[in-house]
């Protein structure tokens, strides 16, 4: 008897506090871009500038900021012997909405 008034007890809170609780639907919505894309082809390879691959850190900034600019995804993979290795893609233009 006593199991059975605790367990009601308990259900009847839970009921009560499941019905205070309530979620809330959130909108997002993106920004558009801030300029239309210009990023035509994509391309992959090693970063050089003239024949010397081993660039400093704001060369590579640099690069990437002129492709991000463009529209361009980019992929940069840590440098190894042969240099900074990236993989530059253009993304499908997007019908409007």
């Amino acid at each position: 008897m006593r199991f059975k008034r605790i367990f009601l007890l308990t259900l009847v809170a839970g009921i009560i506090f499941a019905q205070q609780y309530r979620i809330e639907s959130i909108t997002v919505q993106g920004e558009p871009p801030l300029r239309s894309a210009t990023c035509k082809a994509g391309s992959y390879g090693y970063l050089h500038v003239g024949e010397r691959t081993k660039l400093t850190p704001i060369e590579i900034g640099q690069y990437v900021a002129a492709k991000i600019a463009d529209g361009a995804i980019l992929t940069v993979y840590p440098e190894s012997k042969s240099g900074v290795f990236v993989h530059v893609e253009c993304p499908k233009p997007q019908p409007a909405p």
